[in-house]
């Protein structure tokens, strides 16, 4: 993206014409639309996308996935923290998550939100989009999160393991 300050004020365009014909031929915005994605974008140059991330699912689910992508690995070039939308969308790719479809990817990123807990960002980017398909609840580890895990998940019972064989993790 190229950031441009004139005397009207400060604009943004994008610097791939693929990524912005896709953006337009996916769904047509509104000049009020327009508006808000480039404050918003503005808003992330300035370091505020951890904010935004986590804060503002009505603005993710206006992000295509690999702009995204492309924006977290922008953002944290030494590594992208744990425990939060950003991670979220970086374990999923990492792990090879290749929706067919946008909504397809806001469906994993909601069932992300509900694995870390963040139900009423899951709620929120639900109430913004039509999602093929929703999480009720779940009891995977959550991306990006790591030390002792917290919740129902329950202890794991080692007395049954054979010593002479390797852990498989």
């Amino acid at each position: 993206m190229r950031v441009h300050e004139a005397a009207s004020g400060v604009s943004a365009r994008f610097t791939s014409s693929s990524l912005k014909h896709g953006i337009r031929s996916h769904h047509p915005l509104t000049g009020t639309e327009h508006l808000a994605i480039t404050e918003a974008l503005l808003a992330a140059l300035g370091g505020a996308l951890p904010r935004l991330l986590g804060e503002r699912p009505d603005l993710v689910a206006l992000c295509d996935r690999t702009g995204l992508l492309e924006a977290i690995s922008a953002a944290w070039t030494e590594g992208v923290p744990t425990g939060g939308t950003a991670a979220a969308a970086h374990y999923l790719d990492v792990e090879g998550v290749a929706p067919q479809s946008h909504g397809e990817w806001l469906a994993w990123l909601h069932w992300a939100a509900v694995n870390r807990d963040r139900t009423d960002w899951a709620n929120a980017l639900a109430e913004t989009v039509r999602l093929p398909w929703r999480t009720a609840w779940s009891r995977w580890r959550p991306y990006g999160g790591f030390g002792s895990p917290s919740g129902t998940s329950g202890a794991v019972d080692y007395s049954n393991s054979d010593p002479a064989r390797p852990c498989p993790w």
